[in-house]
């Protein structure tokens, strides 16, 4: 008489302050084989009575030849569900915090270990979580196995921004990059652009803060970059900076500025680890000149580039001596056209779309800052423009084709670098030609 392996997969939190999330989607299981010889019973609890796991939690069940063969959800710390297997090799995938009409979660047929946990459009994220494990079930034994469910979110606990100037109608913090979807290895995939809109202070006048915390994915292998756009007039002004730290997942962090008009932003930001690893604190300044010079970010220990030269595929338009560092300015290697949709668009309404084509089909992991060429810009890219395209991989500079640069008063235009004519955005007759090609701005040590 063959005896019942008893499995018992316990996913066990080791972090704190998670929000317990419902769901009822049914469970479902598509195989059952013809002859079991032991059972996997799959429970979650916590580790300490204090901690909650954020449910629905899925479970997907791999065999020995990495094919998916059951698909589970348990709704809450009570619940559990039992497989029937032969006796062999298992991996099991569990995330946590996947609630019903928020993520989009492959099924039996469709599960790979390639496959991803994908953000429904319109969703923001919730307090997803990660864990995987390797088990053998051996007939007459009893196993027992351990998932420690990893939290592969951040979340913004808070953001303050201080001493807005009255005319202001809108303020709203970027935060690069950001991801919409996970693959069961846990890589981030499918970049998200995270904007988060802040609203103005009910008590306090001169205030704009966040309303409710925001959960986010970010990818900790990257740079991290924050950006605050303020609005007046229909025309926003963005102040970025590129940290010298990278995200981090699992971290709650808080923002607090303070707008100095005419004079600086002074923002500082506290990281405080969730599980608790320590606090850090990140402190750095916005000034006027952020919206043009891209930023004062942190100084890169390399040797500068020449101009002329290509730096990680960008080229290399200048290089001035500084003080304590050489600025370079940078022309990014690709190119984004058919922004401007209609006549009838607005300049805060092409400078929104510029914004988005920059921060997401623009994006490169270890350059940020990118922006709009200003004028001063524009006389260099105009003094060689086909010396520029030669040098540069695909696509080429389009040194014939009209080009988006913003002007010293904010309003967006369009130059031709070759012939040197500015235009305006409406001009007829071009609408092809009118392409984006950002500009950044990276400081070297000396």
């Amino acid at each position: 008489m063959k005896k019942n392996i008893n499995l018992v997969v316990s996913i066990v939190m080791t972090v704190v302050s998670m929000t317990l999330l419902t769901s009822c989607e049914k469970e479902f299981s598509e195989v059952t084989p013809v002859n079991p010889e032991s059972s996997l019973t799959v429970t979650t609890r916590s580790e300490s009575g204090a901690e909650e796991v954020a449910y629905p939690v899925a479970v997907y069940l791999f065999d020995a030849n990495k094919a998916c063969i059951d698909f589970r959800r348990i709704e809450s710390a009570d619940a559990s569900v039992v497989y029937d297997l032969v006796e062999g090799v298992y991996d099991v995938y569990a995330f946590g915090g996947v609630a019903e009409g928020k993520y989009t979660l492959p099924s039996v047929k469709e599960a790979t270990l390639e496959s991803v946990i994908a953000l429904q459009d319109g969703q923001e994220h919730g307090d997803l979580m990660r864990a995987n494990s390797s088990v053998t079930t051996t007939k007459g034994e009893a196993n027992t196995i351990n998932l420690s469910m990893n939290r592969c979110v951040s979340k913004i606990e808070s953001i303050v921004i201080k001493q807005v100037p009255d005319d202001v109608t809108a303020v709203s913090v970027t935060l690069s990059k950001t991801y919409k979807s996970m693959a069961f290895d846990g890589t981030m995939k499918d970049v998200n652009i995270e904007v988060i809109t802040l609203e103005k202070s009910g008590t306090e006048s001169g205030t704009w803060e966040l309303k409710t915390p925001r959960h986010v994915l970010f990818n900790v292998a990257e740079s991290a970059s924050v950006k605050i756009s303020m609005t007046t007039n229909g025309n926003a002004k963005g102040y970025t900076y590129q940290l010298t730290d990278k995200w981090k997942s699992n971290y709650l962090y808080t923002i607090n500025a303070t707008y100095t008009e005419k004079q600086n932003f002074h923002v500082t930001g506290t990281i405080t680890g969730a599980t608790w690893q320590g606090t850090e604190d990140i402190v750095f300044n916005f000034d006027e000149t952020n919206t043009q010079d891209g930023g004062s970010g942190p100084t890169i220990n390399e040797t500068a580039p020449e101009v002329g030269t290509l730096y990680k595929g960008c080229y290399v338009l200048s290089r001035t001596e500084e003080s304590n560092a050489i600025k370079v300015l940078l022309l990014h290697p690709n190119e984004v056209y058919g922004l401007y949709a209609n006549k009838s668009m607005t300049n805060s309404e092409l400078k929104a779309a510029i914004d988005n084509a920059i921060t997401g089909r623009l994006a490169m992991d270890e350059i940020g800052n990118w922006r709009l060429p200003n004028e001063e810009d524009v006389e260099i890219l105009c003094t060689n423009p086909r010396v520029i395209s030669d040098a540069m991989p695909e696509p080429k500079f389009g040194y014939n084709h009209f080009h988006f640069y913003l002007t010293n008063d904010n309003v967006i235009r369009l130059f031709d670098p070759e012939t040197k004519v500015k235009v305006d955005v409406s001009v007829p007759g071009i609408n092809t030609e009118r392409r984006l090609r950002p500009v950044a701005v990276v400081r070297f040590a000396k």
